[in-house]
Parts: structure tokens; C-alpha cells; sequence
């Protein structure tokens, strides 16, 4: 946390925040379909309470990620089987590749899983390409009827 902490904080005083925050959600997304006015939102988001201040810990995920992915996150997935669970992933997305859907479909999600791949959608489904995310939720739930 301390290294996440001082990076921030330093990236922050010499580039700012709202670049760092810009080209991280263009970088990771994987596609065009953020506009400047999505990204002015995220940005108002990220504000919200003095947040800018402490965005940095967003990145707290990625060490969370290597603590907990196989102790907690994989195993709880693994054993929920009495509830239908949907999982949409966009095909465009360069952070959360679809190879990652694929392996959790193939070893850790249980037989009650739907995967819905979104063809041209990035990784910020659901502000860049929100009618094709909608489509693909409500289509899920609609099979639940």
C-alpha cells in the first residue's frame, strides 16, 4: 500500500491526476467508444468527496487480486451453485482479456454459469457501449423467467 501511496501521490504532483485518470480508462477499455464527455464523468466521479485525492487506491486491487483470487474470490464462485450467475465480457477489452472469461468458465465457474461475449465492447461495458451491456443483462434475466 505504501508504494501505491507514494507513486500516486508523485505521478499525481508531476503529470496530474486527470491525465493519469484519462489515459488509464482509454489505455484499459480497449476500444474508441469512450467519448471525452464519459470520460469528464469518470473524472466528476473520481472527485466526488475530495476521491482524487485518494484514487491511487484503485490499484490496492491489483494486490488484493494476488492475495485473495485463490484463497477467497475463485473458491466463492466455485461454490455458489444455487444461484444462476452471468458473466459478460466484452471481446475488445485489453485489461480483463477474454482469455480470462474463457479460464474461469473452463475451471472455476459452476455449471450454472452463462458467459455472454459483447462483440465490440471494451472494458468499461457499461458507459461505453451501455445498450449492447443492457442487451446482454436483460437477455440473461429473460431466461430466468
Amino acid at each position: 500500500v505504501f508504494a501505491w501511496e507514494r507513486l500516486g501521490t508523485l505521478l499525481g504532483r508531476f503529470v496530474g491526476v486527470r491525465f493519469i485518470s484519462d489515459r488509464i480508462m482509454v489505455s484499459t477499455h480497449g476500444n474508441d467508444n469512450l467519448s471525452q464527455q464519459d470520460l469528464d464523468e469518470f473524472w466528476e466521479l473520481i472527485n466526488y468527496n475530495d476521491g482524487a485525492r485518494v484514487a491511487y487506491f484503485m490499484f490496492r486491487y491489483y494486490d488484493d487480486r494476488e492475495l485473495y483470487e485463490q484463497t477467497r474470490w475463485l473458491p466463492a464462485l466455485s461454490a455458489t451453485d444455487d444461484v444462476p450467475i452471468h458473466i459478460c465480457w466484452g471481446d475488445e477489452d485489453d485489461l480483463a482479456t477474454l482469455e480470462m472469461a474463457e479460464y474461469l468458465m473452463e475451471n472455476d465457474a459452476p455449471g450454472n454459469t452463462t458467459l455472454t461475449v459483447m462483440e465490440g465492447v471494451g472494458h468499461f461495458c457499461q458507459v461505453g457501449s451501455p445498450s449492447i451491456w443492457l442487451e446482454s443483462v436483460l437477455g440473461f434475466y429473460l431466461t430466468l423467467l
